[in-house]
Parts: structure tokens; C-alpha cells; sequence
């Protein structure tokens, strides 16, 4: 019988139910970060100090920097407009890990 139909087993003391490892039904829970409501208002004040022209000009600035030859102004455009580049030795690793999977599947079946 389930923990959810027998209410005689209480939970673990971290508040998981005994026999699916879930958080039982009630369980409030750990508090959280105590500091997200904190980086939250700094966000909300950045947000709040700046317009989407002045982000615009900012960026426009940066796009300028980088076709005069700024190196990190280049990699920061690329990064945000393409997203950042991943190594070719991780791309490398990645291909074989997808490989070895492949055969583990292969002698599964």
C-alpha cells in the first residue's frame, strides 16, 4: 500500500514520502535562498534606471566598437547575437560519448 492511501507511515524527516521518495503532500519545504529576494531588487532597480533606447544606443556602441577592431567588443556581440562558442575538443567528446551510446544501445537490443 502507497503512503497516499495510508496515513499511518509518516514521512522521512526530510519530508519525503517513504515510498515514491517525492516530498510528501503538506511538506513546506526548505526556505530557499535567502538572498534571491535581495539580487531580485538590484535587478528590478537596474531594470527600472534604464530604457530600451539607451540599451539600444549601448548596444549600437558595442556593435561600432567591434568593427573598429575591438577583439572583446566582437566576442561579445557574436556571444549574444550567436551564443557562445563551444570548443571543437568538447564537440570532439561529444561525438563519441553520442558513438559509445549508440553501441550500448546497439547490444541492448
Amino acid at each position: 500500500m502507497s503512503n497516499k492511501d495510508d496515513n499511518s507511515i509518516p514521512p522521512f524527516a526530510d519530508g519525503r514520502d517513504r515510498s515514491t521518495g517525492r516530498f510528501a503532500k503538506g511538506w513546506r519545504g526548505g526556505s530557499g535562498n535567502p538572498h534571491a529576494a535581495l539580487v531580485m531588487s538590484f535587478r528590478r532597480a537596474m531594470l527600472e534606471s534604464v530604457t530600451t533606447e539607451q540599451i539600444s544606443q549601448m548596444f549600437k556602441d558595442l556593435v561600432d566598437a567591434a568593427l573598429a577592431g575591438n577583439a572583446e567588443a566582437r566576442s561579445e556581440v557574436l556571444d549574444r547575437c550567436c551564443g557562445r562558442s563551444v570548443p571543437a575538443d568538447m564537440l570532439g567528446e561529444i561525438g563519441e560519448l553520442a558513438e559509445n551510446i549508440e553501441e550500448l544501445r546497439t547490444r541492448i537490443r
